[in-house]
Order: structure tokens, then C-alpha cells, then sequence
């Protein structure tokens, strides 16, 4: 290339020249603006001034021409990277599956391998549990645990078997023990049934002894004043034997009546019970029943709702299709009415041509008013 650059010599210009090498663009430049710069202008007459156009025109013209290239090298570039880009894409999705079938049998070794191992661990959570109790175990409730115990202990546990067999004699020992617990608890329970039994029957009778040992001071002493007062005072001790027997009769029979009236009342709390039983299965009955009725009449309602909004349905769209008709008659009637005016200008196939375009709305500034 000429240490001097035509303008002209920009159209033979290639892509590879001005873009493809280190400082294309700036010697092109360079040469270009060293060459416009060094002509001179004369704006003073006609031919100055057209002289001045051409040259901008033609810098203008050379500005065209190498963006023209720049764009036409950024087009074959980006053409290579959306190539490069695809193919990057088939890279990653092809050797992706490649990857996914090579591991497969390794991942599916690997899931069964770790719901092995969470059940071996999840039946060994299940053995310790099986010792924890909220409140003091029976003796049926741990014969339970020791038969689920049992069963756990005939599971293969492969590699857990070790820690298996550790919690499954640690759980069987703590089992043992709180069977053991319960055991003593029902004796003792037994024990002290018997020696509640046992003192109180110890009270009764000593409540006995003392009543026989009062009523014979009593008689005792009742003879010793009548030995001292002769047959006046043993009239008088008559009399109060009298009046004493009476006493413990009618002693007796108020306790009786308070016996029967406890009896009664219990009576009466039963009936009152049974009472309350019965208005209570009536009343359940009852909103048993309006229950019932309420169900089947919101069933009827909703079989009404849907037949009315099935029926609205139905008059909805006889009424949209009405209205349809209706406007398709009346955009009819007005084109017509358009058409008749067009032909008196126009041909009939011309009208019908103009009233078609402007009704679809492909005429600026113009409608139909319909």
C-alpha cells in the first residue's frame, strides 16, 4: 500500500486489510484523514464550494464502506460463535447423558445402598424407643415391647449387627427391670389392699369391744345402784331402761329412714341420670335429623343452582347470538346502503372492494360508522 491513500482506493479495500491485522483501522484512518486534510479548500467561488461537497461526500462514502466491512466481519463472526455456540450445546447435553448413563448403575447402587443403611439405622432408633415410656409401664404394655423387641432381634442387620445386638440386650435388660418394677407394684398393691383390709376389720371389731365393754359398765353400774337404792330406785332404773330402749329403737329407726332416704336419692340420681341419657340420645337424634335435612336440602338447592345457571347459560348464548345476528344484519343493511352509494362512482366489484378494506380498518382515518 502507498504511503499516500486515495479515497477511491477505499472501495478496493478488503475485510482482511482493514480488520484482520494489528492497527488496520487506525492506518487506514490515518492515511485517510492525512490525505483529506493536506487537500485544499476554497469555499470563496461556486467551484471551491462543490469541490468542498465532494470530498465530505466522498469521506462520508469511505465512513460507509468500512462500516459496511466492520458489520459484514461482525456478521461472519457471530455466525462462527452461534456455530461454536450450538456446538458447545450438543458438547454439554450429549456428554451430560453419556455421564448420566455411565453413573447410573453407580447412583442406583448408591440409593439402594443408603436406604439400606436409613432403614438398619431407622429399626435401631425403633429398638431404643422401644424403652422410653411416658408414664410406669405394665406388665402387659412391657410383654408388648418385649415381643416387638423379639422381632426386631430376628431382622439381619449386616453391618449393624454389632450395634443392633447391643441396643436390642440393652433394651431387653432396662424391658426386664421395668417388668420386674411392675411385678413389685402389683404385690405391693396387693399388700396394702390387704393391710387397709386388715386394720380396718381390726377397727370393727375393736369399735365392738369397746361398745360390749361400755354397755356392760353401763349394766354394771345400772345394778349396782339398784342394789342401793331397793325397789323405789329399781322402779325408777325400770323406767329409764324403758325410756332407753325406746331411745335406741327410735334410734334405730331414724337410722333406717336414713338409710331408705339414701337409698332414694340414689334412686332418684339414677333415674335423673337415665333421664339426661335418654334427652341426650334424643337430642342427638335430632340434630342427627336436621342434619339429615340440611344436607338434602342444600343438596336440592345446589341441583336448583345448577339448573338455573345451566338455563342462563343457555339464555346467555341465545341472547349473544341474537345480538350477533342482529349487528351482522345491521353492518349488512349499512354496507348495502355504502355499496349503493359507491356504484354510482364506482364499479360494483370496486365498492365492494373500498367497503371491505375500510371495514377491516386497513384505510387510515377512515371507518364505517356502524
Amino acid at each position: 500500500m502507498s504511503d499516500t491513500l486515495e479515497i477511491a482506493q477505499i472501495e478496493t479495500l478488503t475485510p482482511a486489510t482493514v480488520f484482520h491485522r494489528d492497527g488496520g483501522v487506525e492506518d487506514v484512518i490515518s492515511k485517510l484523514e492525512a490525505e483529506v486534510r493536506a487537500i485544499e479548500i476554497d469555499v470563496s467561488s461556486e467551484k471551491g464550494r462543490k469541490h468542498c461537497a465532494s470530498v465530505a461526500h466522498r469521506v462520508a462514502r469511505s465512513k460507509t464502506l468500512l462500516d459496511d466491512m466492520g458489520k459484514q466481519v461482525q456478521a461472519d463472526a457471530k455466525a462462527i460463535v452461534d456455530k461454536v455456540n450450538g456446538d458447545r450445546r450438543v458438547i454439554r447435553e450429549r456428554l451430560d447423558l453419556l455421564k448420566a448413563d455411565v453413573r447410573k448403575s453407580l447412583d442406583d447402587y448408591e440409593a439402594f445402598q443408603e436406604q439400606r443403611i436409613d432403614g438398619h439405622k431407622d429399626a435401631i432408633r425403633e429398638i431404643e424407643a422401644l424403652a422410653r415410656f411416658d408414664i410406669e409401664p405394665t406388665e402387659d404394655l412391657v410383654a408388648q415391647r418385649l415381643e416387638a423387641l423379639t422381632a426386631f432381634a430376628q431382622r439381619d442387620f449386616q453391618e449393624f449387627s454389632a450395634r443392633a445386638t447391643q441396643a436390642v440386650d440393652t433394651v431387653r435388660d432396662m424391658l426386664n427391670g421395668y417388668a420386674r418394677e411392675a411385678i413389685d407394684r402389683r404385690v405391693e398393691a396387693g399388700r396394702e389392699a390387704e393391710r387397709a383390709l386388715k386394720e380396718a376389720e381390726e377397727a370393727s371389731a375393736l369399735a365392738e369391744q369397746q361398745r360390749i365393754a361400755r354397755e356392760a359398765e353401763i349394766a354394771r353400774q345400772a345394778a349396782e345402784d339398784a342394789r342401793l337404792k331397793a325397789e323405789a330406785e329399781a322402779e325408777r332404773k325400770r323406767l329409764v331402761a324403758e325410756a332407753e330402749v325406746k331411745r335406741q329403737q327410735e334410734a334405730a329407726a331414724a337410722e333406717q329412714r336414713r338409710i331408705e332416704n339414701e337409698r332414694q336419692a340414689a334412686i332418684q340420681r339414677a333415674e335423673q341420670a337415665e333421664r339426661a341419657r335418654i334427652a341426650a340420645q334424643e337430642e342427638a337424634v335430632r340434630r342427627e335429623k336436621a342434619a339429615a335435612d340440611k344436607a338434602e336440602q342444600d343438596k336440592m338447592d345446589a341441583i336448583e343452582d345448577e339448573r338455573r345457571r345451566v338455563a342462563q347459560t343457555a339464555e346467555d348464548a341465545r341472547a349473544e347470538q341474537a345480538r350477533r345476528e342482529a349487528n351482522k344484519a345491521h353492518r349488512a343493511k349499512l354496507n348495502n346502503e355504502a355499496l349503493k352509494s359507491l356504484m354510482s362512482i364506482l364499479s360494483e366489484d370496486d365498492a365492494k372492494a373500498v367497503i371491505t378494506i375500510v371495514a377491516r380498518g386497513e384505510v387510515p382515518h377512515m371507518v364505517i360508522n356502524y
